[in-house]
């Protein structure tokens, strides 16, 4: 069964597009199909691939209005990287929402474009814009699952519970069977963050990976070169983070423990 992976926050810089794209990575790496949709309009996830903007033909935004709706497979690049297709996005993303805005069923058009092709992946992740508008209800409507990104620093929860309201809205109005997890994002070894660490883990108990996401420079030079940090550098705690982060998902799928003991030998 394909899982459908939204990775957010509403607050931007808190490295979600760093997770999507070295999540994304890895679990190609780990004999996993993926594709990557990024519904940004800054792109980032789609120049993280070292994919030029100026060559594409076609992006989400292509994907979701009504004036230049195209099907998802004339829309997919393929093999970026091995295991690894992505749906990619450009400037034009910008004004998809306010083309949306009077469409009927507008909430489920990434939805219903994922459903031409999930069979085909083992996951799919979205990396969501910095914002509750409509593009990430597309995404969350579209989803399984979702991951919220959350940096460890002052009121940081405060704009969480935003998003986990959106969620419970989409739950009880779409009737989406989703799943929540938190996943702490660039820590630095402070009390402040410590003391967020331990909220965040009050706050959604089993539901906060255990892996932590450290604040690392090499994930920020892989990201500027185009490259996961699989191709950039396997020595730094960022490559770790991520393997990590990588076999607890792993781990949730039905086969988990055979999986889950061969990666424990990488890290």
């Amino acid at each position: 069964m394909t899982r459908i992976i939204s990775i957010a926050n509403q607050k931007g810089g808190v490295g979600k597009t760093t997770t999507a794209v070295n999540l994304g990575a890895f679990l190609a790496h780990n004999n996993r199909k993926v594709l990557i949709v990024d519904m940004d309009h800054q792109a980032h996830a789609t120049i993280c691939f070292n994919v030029p903007l100026s060559g594409i033909k076609y992006s989400t935004y292509d994907l979701l209005t009504r004036q230049a709706q195209v099907p998802i497979k004339e829309i997919i690049l393929k093999d970026i990287r091995a295991s690894l297709d992505l749906v990619p996005a450009n400037v034009d993303l910008a004004s998809a929402e306010l083309e949306l805005s009077g469409e009927i069923n507008r909430e489920n058009k990434l939805r219903n474009a994922l459903r031409q092709v999930h069979q085909a992946y083992d996951y799919v992740i979205i990396d969501c814009p910095p914002s509750l508008g409509l593009l990430t209800v597309n995404a969350f409507c579209a989803s399984s699952e979702i991951v919220i990104a959350i940096e460890p620093e002052y009121l940081a929860l405060h704009g969480v519970m935003r998003l986990v309201e959106l969620v419970g809205k989409i739950i009880r109005e779409y009737d989406r069977a989703l799943e929540l997890h938190a996943l702490i994002t660039r820590f630095r070894m402070t009390n402040l963050a410590r003391e967020t660490v331990e909220e965040v883990r009050r706050n959604f108990g089993s539901l906060a990976y255990r892996t932590v996401i450290n604040l690392n420079v090499r994930l920020g030079e892989a990201i500027s070169q185009g490259k996961p940090i699989l191709d950039y550098d396997r020595t730094c705690s960022g490559y770790v983070d991520y393997a990590r982060l990588t076999r607890e998902i792993i781990s949730e799928e039905p086969s988990w423990q055979e999986e889950a003991q061969r990666l424990a030998q990488r890290v």
